[in-house]
């Protein structure tokens, strides 16, 4: 027992990342095309790590898919209430059962679920599975997500999801064993004598276990995966609008040149008229264009071509985000004014 509460005492203070150590683990995104999300999309069961990364990098860049995704993971309020289960009511022992009832409650206060597990179903709604390990004291508690990339589902222990580890992402990144306990430490160990063996292994289940948000689908595949397409869309309006506003403040300043029938300079000296030029080109700022041409030039706007107004596209657009995800785009600071603003019907509220 005491060997025990010394390797999980450790535990207490958890290092997450040590800034003096080099080649230390690091989320690092790429950039991606569309074409290959909509492959990803037409095969997920192949394709599930690969969404899974995506969608966390529209979670840190995309602050709609953001919106959608902590909305939906924070109406669970994670308020909870202790019953007694199976109590043998012959045998009931008053001071023994108010005993073990301080003793749950006083656990249940140390795991700070409302924190702890609010984590764990955010990080469902961005990757559909994720995949846990606890550490814990008699007054401390913490929940560790490890990489989506090194694990698996491999079993169902008493209707929870049990996964393996693979053991090779330390030959990776070594420094960060010592950050993981004392059991990834000896199963690493027992890795480096047979790799071929000990690659993948189950750790116990005492202390991890996995949450699957559709777990009626045998593949991880990110709820709102759908709707990554759309934040690339958004990207191009976006950039779109921009080109737009910049254009609409954009000028051209042309001084046109004296010249005869032939085309010959006739405005005299022409070393003078650089000389405008160049003052010319000194006055103005990056936004003004300035030229010099012998010929007329006409210029052509197609800003409200084949519409009878103006309409803000990447808004329209954003509205149509937040349609197709369920959600009504008045819940998150809409422009568009309403007197009642529409509540979901699907809350779940979990006591």
């Amino acid at each position: 027992e005491f060997t025990s509460f010394m390797t999980y005492a450790k535990h207490a203070k958890l290092i997450l990342r040590a800034m003096n150590q080099a080649n230390v683990q690091g989320e690092f995104f790429k950039k991606y095309k569309r074409e290959d999300v909509v492959k990803w999309l037409e095969t997920p069961q192949k394709f599930e790590k690969k969404l899974i990364e995506i969608s966390k990098y529209c979670y840190m860049v995309s602050p709609h898919y953001r919106r959608i995704c902590d909305y939906f993971s924070k109406m669970s309020l994670l308020s909870y209430i202790v019953l007694p289960y199976k109590l043998n009511k012959k045998n009931f022992k008053k001071r023994q059962f108010l005993d073990d009832y301080k003793t749950t409650i006083d656990n249940l206060q140390v795991m700070n679920i409302q924190n702890e597990y609010a984590k764990l179903i955010t990080e469902m709604f961005i990757a559909d599975t994720v995949y846990v390990y606890e550490y814990s004291t008699n007054d401390s508690y913490f929940c560790r997500i490890l990489p989506y990339d090194r694990c698996e589902i491999s079993s169902i222990v008493d209707g929870v999801f049990q996964y393996q580890f693979d053991f090779q992402y330390f030959d990776k990144y070594p420094k960060q064993l010592v950050n993981y306990g004392s059991e990834f430490i000896a199963k690493y160990e027992l890795y480096m004598k047979d790799k071929s063996k000990y690659s993948w292994q189950q750790l116990n289940d005492k202390h991890s276990f996995a949450l699957k948000l559709s777990d009626n689908v045998p593949y991880a595949i990110p709820i709102f995966a759908n709707l990554i397409t759309t934040i690339f869309d958004l990207e191009d309006l976006r950039q779109i609008e921009k080109t737009k506003n910049k254009l609409a403040v954009y000028k051209l300043l042309l001084m046109k040149l004296p010249v005869d029938e032939e085309g010959n300079f006739t405005g005299g000296d022409f070393n003078k008229a650089l000389e405008y030029y160049d003052f010319l080109c000194e006055s103005v700022d990056e936004t003004v264009g300035v030229g010099m041409s012998p010929y007329d030039v006409k210029d052509y706007t197609f800003e409200n071509a084949g519409t009878t107004n103006n309409i803000n596209t990447y808004s329209e657009s954003v509205s149509q985000f937040f349609t197709a995800s369920g959600v009504s785009e008045l819940l998150f600071n809409s422009s568009k004014s309403s007197s009642a603003i529409p509540f979901p019907l699907s809350v779940i509220f979990i006591y």
